[in-house]
């Protein structure tokens, strides 16, 4: 195992091992009982589910290429542009009954943030606060323990959208989009891409891994900790979170007393994730047909990919990524080419780490900052990387779960050759 491998593993477990002994001199009054019983999304928010808004006067699949759309500058980039909408989120807590978790006694939830487009109407401004949920009082503690004066830039971070805005009416059904954490990451350690994908008008959920993420928080569990033993079962455990969430989104959509009946569009599915959740995602559209497209970002790959792949691929890998390393880096790569997509495109970072294409260099504390995962300022700027991120993703989806051709020639071309280089394959997309 590379030597910086074996160094995170060790960190892992150092900092697991330090927060179970903060927790243990703690009086924690939080019992981790599961008291639900039933697998029904629990919203977070004190969102009522009101009125959906009158139908949209055009519905997106007749008139993709002449509706709002015409607004966006063609080609735009996210330096210059952000889509029409504005950006709602909430929290909801999805509980598998099916799946019964021995690290914490209760049955698997999935705490996920949701993402949508909205009207700009109500709503209150995304904290940190509100992302992480309600902490117990031993939390605060350990999080100033680990952060130092770093906890409080942490809790000041405000993000552009809107906690329980309304949706928007514009849309009839939104194309969604599930995004996939790292190990040992959170679901929000991409909000500044999902907020982009919703101000284009997609739904985009992000589900944290019950045992792999850093740390999880709902009302059924309180804070359940990373597990160290989540590295090997949640080669299992996430694609069958990735089928879970689909289904609980099914139920929404179908719900007739929720705000979401009728409004998201299933068969336009896509997927994404970084790191794990790059593996994840692969292995998920790999085994789930109704996954439209897939953008696995600096991914490791343990597996087989199809060669016989036909739908749209989309990957992100950066030139000194030495947390996957370069042999798995060339590895997937190879992946990539031999696919038979005619749908595909590849960028890859250039002086760039692991971390550079997420918003993870403002979460993660300075003991887990080190130089090979591109937080020390002295490769690529993670605000242009994410600007990169963002544009291409937005084209790729716009394109392959929307259908709409305008993109293709964006996809098509290296708008950054400064900071990438860039392949690509593209066909156009029509019913």
């Amino acid at each position: 195992m590379h030597a910086r491998n074996i160094f995170t593993v060790l960190l892992c477990l150092f900092f697991c091992l330090f927060l179970l002994l903060t927790i243990s001199g703690c009086g924690d009054d939080e019992s981790g009982d599961d008291s639900t019983d039933s697998a029904e999304e629990m919203p977070a928010d004190d969102d009522v589910d009101d009125d959906q808004g009158d139908d949209a006067d055009d519905d997106v699949d007749d008139d993709l290429n002449d509706d709002v759309d015409d607004d966006i500058p063609w080609p735009y980039s996210p330096a210059d542009a952000t889509g029409p909408y504005a950006v709602g989120v909430e929290t909801r807590y999805f509980v598998d009954e099916s799946r019964y978790e021995i690290w914490g006694n209760n049955r698997r939830v999935l705490s996920t943030e949701i993402w949508y487009p909205s009207n700009g109407v109500g709503g209150t401004p995304n904290d940190m606060f509100s992302m992480v949920g309600e902490l117990p009082p031993w939390a605060m503690p350990v999080f100033e323990n680990i952060y130092g004066e770093g906890a409080d830039d942490l809790f000041s971070i405000t993000t552009s959208a809107y906690r329980g805005a309304e949706i928007t009416d514009q849309i009839d059904e939104f194309p969604v989009i599930i995004f996939s954490h790292g190990h040992m990451a959170v679901r929000f350690q991409n909000y500044t891409l999902c907020e982009y994908l919703a101000s284009h008008g997609f739904v985009v959920l992000a589900p944290d891994h019950y045992g792999n993420a850093i740390f999880a928080n709902s009302p059924q569990t309180g804070i359940v900790l990373f597990n160290p033993l989540s590295i090997v079962s949640s080669y299992i455990d996430r694609t069958l979170d990735i089928d879970f969430v689909v289904k609980e989104l099914r139920l929404m959509d179908a719900k007739e007393d929720s705000r979401w009946q009728g409004r998201l569009d299933m068969e336009k599915l896509g997927l994404s994730g970084h790191s794990y959740g790059g593996l994840t995602a692969m292995l998920a559209v790999s085994r789930y047909e109704y996954i439209k497209a897939v953008a696995p970002l600096n991914p490791a790959w343990i597996g087989y990919f199809p060669k016989t792949f036909n739908r749209a691929f989309f990957m992100i890998q950066s030139d000194r990524d030495d947390i996957i390393g370069a042999a798995m880096n060339d590895g997937i790569k190879f992946v990539y080419e031999k696919i038979e997509s005619v749908n595909k495109a590849r960028i890859l970072l250039l002086n760039a780490g692991h971390y550079n294409a997420t918003d993870a260099c403002g979460l993660f504390p300075e003991m887990l900052l080190g130089p090979s995962i591109g937080c020390d300022g002295g490769m690529l700027d993670p605000v242009v990387a994410n600007e990169i991120t963002c544009s291409y993703l937005t084209a790729f989806f716009l394109s392959a779960l929307n259908d709409d051709i305008r993109y293709n020639d964006y996809l098509t071309t290296n708008h950054f050759p400064e900071f990438i280089e860039y392949s690509s394959v593209w066909e156009n997309l029509t019913k």
